[in-house]
């Protein structure tokens, strides 16, 4: 008796019988050793081998073993014999396959995870089984042991705080423990990490005189493993206010803050870290605590005031001062306080109206750096109540005492104060004036007069007066035009302006002024704005009588039509809504997206009918870059199209224009004309797709009508061509069709044109046909007689799916069986019995289908005079 595998034992022994036909009973029985009761374990009756032949039992001993036993000792008894001798075995206890793994981890707390781990088995084990594990904390060494029970089902679980751990695990008997079966090691966790503080930038900004945004960027922690790891909280201080934000995430991060003030102190700021609990070693982090002083003020100009110092007229002329207050310190960059420069820094630091533009200044900023004083060394014209100035946005300012660059706003002031006190000339004060674009006004209406006190002057003078407009026609006596100068006695000036008449048709606005010089003290200028109201007036549309369009793509075909608008001149933002309209043959797309206008459809897709909302400029702009597509499909060819618009005004205005349009398809180009052909997945039918359009009156109709006879042959006299989209034909193929890919199609030279009147006609062209990109695959089942008698023949049929209809050769083939007098060409095959020989044999069908795609069922059999069950493996290439 021998241990023979696993917990089996083996036990032979020598048959006893006198004769062969002698039946006997044998029984197996053991006892543990220590103890002297046998137990039975297996049996055998009717025994009937020869006499000293040898007899076999195995049995399994598991339900026998035991912690305390598993070394057996046993005979066997026979049946009204003598009892064999005893032989001990000794039957190992079987070993399960081990595992150690980690089942779950849960967080606890901040600080703290359970752990849960599986010392498995694949089996319940044939006795009890242990686990010793020893957990060692990686980041600290330190490490402590329990032992556990493992089966297939039992989990250990231990509180452990954050960290990374190796855990070994030392499986041993239950009844042994100091022989170790197997051991397993896991680590698992991560060790803690040290983040960085929080690096904080803070950007200050001036918003008003007394307003300040902040712009805090928090750089990305580097240390963390995503940026959506743990939390940020800003806490920031400005006098007694504070400002908290809670944000997620490891950064970057920008926070703003609107609400603080140019005087309330400084701006301190702290970012506090918190990582997740599971990764922190320090904690959460804060940034160093900084504080950051608040900007200086933007600077902007608080007066604009004119002066005379001289009162030598109340003119602006070269010697007069135009003093800028502003609202903070500040100097010129590079220049002292006091230290005068000259007009191109006067012309780096403002910006003036037109009326002023033209004089030379000298300046100096005081020494407050509160006022800068302009005196004019060259005087041109200037009006109180309506020249302006404004500071540049980049003006070379520094704040003073700081020299840290000021940032100034740009917001402007109109000009007060006085060049003079000389005579008053003029009476009115009136400044602005409101009229219809279809009105005229005199001089007086708009406000000019002499004042009583010039009238009246002794001597009498004699004064010369420069009248001019920024806008519109000024029309005195014979002089009309934008200004004119006339030179007489006081009465002759007050006629002037009783007679003078200003028109502002299609003007926006205008700007009159009056500028008197005599050769006594009188001298004085006066300014009118005038505000013009529109007249609604309809719009006007611009085009040629007719338009010829010869291609098929038209890039600005219609550059040559125009709308216009009176009402622009008075109104320039006003839109108007363009509907364009095209006859068939013709289809329209607009090429250039423009800023401030709609159109619909979007600007990319043809169509019939468009409309364009937007300025006069900006649709015509749209309008006269546009492309004109022709489109030979949707119309009978020689009738004659046409282009109609219609313009609606925001006042309901409306305006109409057709244009006839001739499509012209004689003279079309073929050039770089190409096919491609590619043949359906079922292989029933061929797209060919031309590079060009072309028209064909015919529907569905015989291949022969389109290509050569070789193609006909092989497509089939059945099959039928069908003209689609107007680039593409589709080839219908039949039964008898024999087009397989890799061949080609020749289209007939004459057959296709572009248009009925095209002089060019698609040349003869070969135009090779592709596999189709996704192919059916042949499926492919061989089918035989489940089971083989010794004397049967073998019968074996393809059963082939996806083949589309089309022609399809079969290949049949073996190693082992000699396949030359049998037809291996159809979708049979018998294989007579006698050509078979015992043996394991393996048949081979090949299918390819049209596109030459092949299919190979397998068949294997063994013991052809055995009736075994024939196997079938299928493979594909």
């Amino acid at each position: 008796m021998q241990h023979y595998r696993g917990t089996k034992i083996w036990a032979t022994f020598d048959h006893v019988a006198n004769t062969a036909a002698q039946a006997l009973t044998y029984a197996l029985v053991c006892r543990f050793a220590g103890s002297q009761q046998h137990f039975s374990v297996a049996s055998r009756s009717g025994v009937t081998a020869a006499p000293a032949s040898n007899v076999t039992m195995t049995v399994d001993m598991q339900s026998y073993i035991s912690a305390s036993g598993n070394t057996f000792i046993c005979r066997v008894l026979v049946g009204g014999g003598v009892p064999s001798n005893e032989a001990t075995v000794v039957v190992p206890f079987k070993l399960p396959t081990l595992r150690l793994e980690l089942s779950a981890v849960y967080s606890m707390t901040s600080s703290s995870q359970l752990v849960v781990l599986s010392p498995l088995t694949t089996t319940s084990p044939v006795v009890p089984l242990k686990a010793k594990l020893n957990i060692t904390d990686i980041h600290t060494g330190q490490s402590h042991s329990v032992v556990v029970t493992a089966n297939h089902y039992q989990q250990f679980q231990q509180l452990m705080h954050y960290s990374r751990f190796r855990v070994r695990a030392d499986f041993f008997w239950a009844h042994d423990t100091s022989t170790v079966l197997a051991t397993k090691v896991l680590k698992f966790g991560k060790l803690p990490i040290t983040y960085s503080k929080p690096n904080v930038t803070v950007v200050l900004t001036p918003t008003s005189g007394s307003a300040v945004y902040a712009v805090i960027s928090v750089a990305r922690i580097p240390e963390a493993e995503s940026d959506s790891d743990g939390h940020m909280v800003l806490v920031a201080k400005q006098g007694g206010n504070t400002f908290t934000r809670y944000v997620s995430g490891a950064g970057p991060r920008v926070f703003y803050l609107y609400s603080l003030t140019l005087t309330g102190g400084n701006l301190n700021v702290v970012v506090r870290y918190i990582p997740k609990a599971s990764t922190a070693s320090n904690g959460e982090v804060s940034s160093v605590p900084a504080s950051f002083p608040m900007p200086a003020p933007l600077v902007k100009i608080v007066s604009f005031v004119a002066n005379d110092p001289d009162d030598g007229d109340n003119v602006f002329s070269t010697g007069d001062t135009v003093n800028v207050t502003l609202n903070t310190p500040v100097r010129v960059r590079g220049v002292a306080l006091g230290e005068s420069f000259n007009n191109t820094v006067v012309g780096q630091l403002f910006v003036f109206s037109q009326d002023i533009r033209g004089s030379v200044f000298s300046g100096v900023v005081e020494a407050s750096g509160m006022a800068v004083v302009l005196t004019a060394t060259t005087a041109t014209s200037a009006f109180v109540g309506l020249t302006h100035v404004r500071l540049r946005p980049d003006a070379p300012l520094v704040h003073v005492p700081s020299s840290q660059p000021a940032t100034p706003t740009t917001s402007r002031r109109v000009l007060t104060g006085d060049f003079g006190v000389a005579v008053s000339v003029f009476a009115s004060t009136k400044t602005s004036h409101t009229m219809w674009e279809t009105q005229q006004a005199s001089l007086g209406q708009l406000g000019f007069q002499l004042s009583s006190d010039y009238i009246n002057s002794v001597p009498t003078p004699t004064p010369t007066v420069v009248v001019s407009t920024s806008a519109g026609t000024l029309e005195y006596g014979n002089n009309v035009g934008s200004n004119f100068t006339v030179t007489g006695s006081v009465s002759e000036i007050v006629d002037v302006f009783q007679t003078t008449t200003l028109s502002v048709f299609h003007v926006l606005r205008a700007v009159v002024s009056v500028s008197l010089t005599d050769t006594g003290s009188g001298a004085g200028s006066h300014a009118v704005v005038v505000t013009v109201r529109d007249v609604p007036e309809s719009p006007a549309i611009d085009a040629p009588v007719s338009l010829t369009f010869g291609q098929w793509v038209t890039h600005g075909a219609l550059s040559s039509v125009t709308i216009s608008d009176p009402d622009f001149a008075t109104r320039p933002d006003a839109t108007v809504t363009a509907s364009l309209y095209v006859h068939a043959g013709l289809e329209l797309n607009v090429t250039d997206t423009v800023s401030g206008v709609s159109t619909n459809p979007l600007p990319g897709v043809a169509t019939r009918r468009l409309v364009i909302k937007g300025t006069v400029p900006k649709v015509n702009q749209v309008v006269q870059t546009m492309s004109v597509f022709m489109n030979l499909n949707s119309m009978g060819f020689g009738l004659l199209s046409y282009l109609r618009v219609v313009v609606v005004d925001e006042d309901k205005k409306i305006a109409y224009r057709f244009v006839h349009s001739v499509v012209d398809c004689s003279q079309l180009p073929l050039e770089d004309f190409s096919a491609t052909a590619i043949m359906s997945r079922r292989g029933n039918k061929v797209t060919v797709t031309f590079s060009h359009r072309f028209y064909y009156a015919g529907g569905l109709v015989p291949v022969a009508s389109l290509f050569d006879a070789a193609t006909v042959l092989r497509l089939g006299g059945d099959a039928r061509v069908m003209p689609a989209g107007g680039m593409k034909l589709y080839i219908f193929l039949t039964p008898s069709s024999t087009l397989v890919p890799g061949q080609n199609v020749t289209l007939l030279e004459g057959t296709l044109k572009q248009c009925p009147e095209s002089v060019v006609s698609f040349p003869s062209k070969g135009i090779t046909v592709a596999a189709p990109e996704n192919p059916l695959v042949p499926v492919v089942r061989v089918i035989g007689q489940r089971r083989l008698g010794s004397c049967d023949d073998v019968r074996l049929y393809a059963s082939v799916a996806n083949l589309g209809g089309r022609p399809r050769s079969y290949s049949w083939s073996s190693e082992t069986v000699d396949l030359s007098s049998v037809d291996t060409s159809g979708n049979r095959l018998t294989l007579p019995n006698e050509l078979v020989a015992p043996g394991n044999h393996t048949v081979t069908l090949q299918v390819r289908n049209f596109v030459r795609i092949m299919c190979a069922g397998h068949v294997r059999w063994s013991g052809l005079r055995r009736e075994e069950v024939v196997m079938i493996r299928l493979t594909c290439q």
